[in-house]
């Protein structure tokens, strides 16, 4: 009773759910984790925020293979 997908269709589901974990990881970077960090420990979760703020998980070459 399951939907068949074509290959396609499921690499951009796969893809959409990736977006939504580190949209979910992003927020909780700024939420629990860099407060509970003392300051002189927080660069690399800052680093790791801003990327992910960015939304620089798919990037031109990667989104240009999925265009029709």
């Amino acid at each position: 009773m399951g939907v068949e997908l074509s290959h396609r269709e499921f690499l951009l589901a796969l893809t959409a759910d990736a977006v939504m974990q580190a949209r979910i990881a992003r927020d909780q970077l700024h939420d629990v984790i860099i407060p509970a960090l003392p300051p002189q420990r927080r660069a690399l979760a800052e680093a790791v925020k801003r990327h992910l703020n960015a939304d620089m998980l798919l990037t031109e070459p990667f989104c240009a293979t999925w265009r029709s």
